[in-house]
């Protein structure tokens, strides 16, 4: 894989803004890094703005816990949430306890 430019982990689960509200976290895309030789018009790219970050160690059925932890710091700071957010199993990349580690990331800005 790496002498090709591709890197399988963190895999990474593209969700839509709407999946938030919706409470549905069934991604729409799944990423993984890629080579920069490797980058077309085909390829999505992750928007460098700002995210609200926050891990989450279990299975991703309970993952549903951590993304309201998220919303709440969200509205709390009074953010807006700008698009996409991801899911990324790091799970072969960060040792735990835990099976699955989990890093949820959604874009925000300052209201």
């Amino acid at each position: 894989c790496y002498q090709n430019g591709l890197y399988p982990f963190p895999l990474t689960y593209i969700l839509k803004k709407e999946s938030l509200t919706a409470r549905n976290y069934t991604p729409y895309l799944i990423g993984s890094p890629i080579g920069s030789a490797h980058i077309n018009n085909h390829t999505y790219r992750k928007p460098e703005i700002n995210y609200v970050v926050i891990s989450h160690s279990g299975s991703y059925d309970t993952i549903h816990y951590s993304v309201e932890k998220a919303l709440d710091y969200i509205k709390q700071k009074q953010l807006n949430i700008l698009g996409n957010f991801y899911i990324s199993d790091f799970s072969h990349c960060i040792p735990s306890d835990s099976s699955t580690v989990y890093i949820i990331q959604i874009a925000v800005k300052k209201c």
